[in-house]
């Protein structure tokens, strides 16, 4: 997580303050003046054909939303941001933005030198990108696989390492980086990014995300098709052993989780689906102790999706996502109660709090 600071004196754009969301599409973008340190990035994903993806700027303390500041030629498949520098994971075009995380400014030539880039990881000066590779349409399967290794500094790409197949959400623990694949998670060790071995599960499903309790052990979603191939495998982070794998009846596609204010609880995106079109999806929380799923959903809603939980006061960030159209931000108290709503981006993916 940043620093909490980060934007405290950076009134860094043009003299337009926060407005509420009730703008129409066709309005012009307004930049936002940012005056107070307590502010939610929203990456909007944006429509797949339409590579329209956006970041929407939301005031945890006025309660008002900002949209249309910051676009991308591109799908927006992950974000991530340090004090000084924001990435983004685009694709449909395949690339790499870099970007300033106080005045969203882009500040050199994106790396486009990747195949399909999906989820980053950040530890120290260097960056991870995991990459599915060219697709190939003969198979209707993605080849050759890499981590991309990226230096902050000079924002450019390092060096490339092959993996398995379909690499997604990525975490680094000390000088360890856990990526999710397709038949497990690997780990490398940093720096230099070198193959360490591959943690094996009973889940015949590809791992999507990964995240750390506050046991600091990491919870590995899980996503499949058939019954018993959807959960979350957790591991020891010492014995880099899997010590629990807890089945789930349904989770978000994209295998998308959060944990609460402190930790001790996974929430987790359940949708119902009828003719392959989601008709509600009920949000449920696992306890880290004792590895036990509520039995009532803590909030309940049409097509949620995407989890996000603001550090500093424990809400819960979730929206209702057609992939289509503007979709409508959902801010929760801890308890599950509903506090606000605002309309954001098309298909919001990610909240970041700083």
């Amino acid at each position: 997580m940043m620093r909490k600071n980060l934007l405290w004196a950076a009134i860094f754009f043009a003299a337009l303050a926060f407005t509420p969301s009730c703008e129409k599409d066709n309005d012009a973008p307004k930049q936002p003046v940012i005056t107070v340190d307590s502010v939610c990035l929203i990456v909007n994903q944006g429509n797949f054909s339409e590579s329209n993806g956006s970041f929407s700027l939301y005031s945890t303390t006025t309660n008002s939303v900002t949209n249309g500041f910051k676009s991308f030629a591109a799908i927006l498949v992950d974000v991530a941001i340090t004090d000084t520098l924001g990435m983004a994971s685009c694709n449909n075009s395949d690339k790499v933005e870099f970007f300033d995380p106080r005045t969203f400014a882009t500040l050199s030539v994106p790396i486009t030198d990747v195949n399909t880039p999906r989820f980053i990881a950040i530890r120290g000066d260097k960056a991870y990108v995991s990459c599915w590779g060219t697709y190939n349409s003969s198979t209707w399967a993605y080849e050759s696989p890499v981590i991309a290794e990226i230096d902050m500094a000079n924002k450019t790409k390092l060096r490339e390492v092959p993996c398995s197949n379909e690499p997604e959400g990525m975490y680094v623990v000390d000088n360890a980086l856990y990526v999710a694949v397709a038949d497990g998670v690997e780990v490398y060790t940093l720096p230099g990014l070198t193959f360490s071995q591959k943690i094996s599960t009973n889940f015949s499903a590809t791992a999507r995300q990964i995240n750390k309790d506050k046991n600091n052990k990491l919870w590995v979603s899980f996503n499949g098709y058939v019954m018993g191939t959807t959960g979350f495998a957790v591991i020891d982070t010492q014995t880099k052993n899997v010590v629990k794998e807890i089945t789930v009846d349904k989770l978000d596609a994209d295998g998308r989780f959060a944990l609460n204010k402190d930790k001790s609880q996974v929430l987790f995106a359940a949708p119902t689906s009828e003719n392959w079109t989601v008709v509600s999806s009920d949000i449920f929380a696992i306890n880290v102790a004792t590895y036990t799923i509520s039995s009532t959903p803590l909030i309940s809603g049409t097509s949620l999706s995407t989890i996000g939980v603001n550090p500093w006061n424990g809400d819960i960030y979730t929206a209702n996502t057609d992939y289509s159209s503007n979709n409508e931000l959902l801010i929760y108290d801890q308890n599950g109660t509903q506090k606000n709503t605002a309309m954001v981006g098309i298909a919001p993916q990610k909240f970041i709090f700083y």
